[in-house]
């Protein structure tokens, strides 16, 4: 499989947690801004028609991702609390800022609001934008701190909220269904990023897991989703929450369905 997804490195994480409270407390001169109600944009050479459409995509994103999964924002993005998207000239001084290596696209801190990324980014608007978007909108749900979360929900969270063409997406994942190539189940909950190197497996990783939330968000009532946020956000494990809030009593029971979803939809 071939497809254009953005991902993190989470064991960079503190890292670029300190790299970014220092930048964002200690601007460099020289950057510009443009603000709207719900985010702040800063930027240097970026194209001036390209800001604006990132603001406009932006606004519309702070209303459709809530709605597609089905989660109300626990408080307004608004003045101080707005979202800071900051908007590197290059790659490198990027991955230099960020400490991100040199695939990815985009990198956020959710707890922050903020998110990372360069001018040549591919497909930001489309799939980097929305991706990290639905982070930090997924973890305003489930909680900041919350370590119960495995690597493929939140992904998948975030996959699930971009602009791609999800027939094909679903097309190319039934034929590997049928051909026996999906990621089992118990190496999809244990997976690290770190520990992909193949693109065709890190881009089943990122469509298998976007599936599998999507199957969560459309195969049931429509506030399902936010009940089970919720379930996780009060403590419950994955497991428990699951169960709680759909029924299953496994994640390989939760696997099952999601197979029989997929090769019947």
């Amino acid at each position: 499989m071939s497809l254009n997804y953005s991902m993190r490195k989470s064991a960079l994480a503190v890292f670029i947690f300190l790299s970014a409270v220092s930048f964002v407390f200690a601007m460099p001169a020289g950057w510009s801004i443009r603000q709207s109600r719900h985010f702040i944009v800063y930027y240097r050479n970026a194209n001036k028609d390209f800001v604006e459409k990132l603001i406009v995509r932006s606004e519309s994103y702070y209303q459709s991702i809530p709605k597609s999964l089905g989660l109300k924002l626990k408080q307004q993005w608004l003045n101080q609390k707005r979202c800071k998207v900051y908007i590197y000239d290059t790659a490198k001084q990027y991955q230099d800022q960020t400490g991100q290596p040199d695939w990815s696209d985009g990198s956020s801190i959710q707890k922050l609001r903020l998110i990372f990324s360069f001018m040549a980014a591919k497909n930001f608007l489309d799939s980097v934008l929305p991706h990290e978007l639905a982070h930090i909108i997924f973890r305003e749900a489930v909680g900041f701190q919350n370590k119960t979360i495995p690597v493929w929900l939140e992904e998948g969270v975030g996959a699930s909220q971009e602009q791609l063409d999800f027939y094909k997406v679903k097309e190319l994942l039934k034929d590997d269904l049928a051909k026996g190539k999906l990621i089992d189940i118990s190496r999809l909950q244990e997976i690290d990023l770190r520990s992909l190197r193949n693109k065709a497996e890190i881009d089943l990783f990122y469509a298998q897991a976007a599936s599998v939330v999507g199957y969560l968000l459309s195969g049931f009532k429509s506030d399902r989703f936010q009940i089970f946020c919720r379930n996780l956000r009060n403590g419950l494990s994955l497991g428990k929450a699951l169960n709680k809030t759909y029924g299953f009593k496994s994640i390989l029971e939760l696997d099952q369905a999601w197979q029989s979803y997929l090769a019947q939809s």
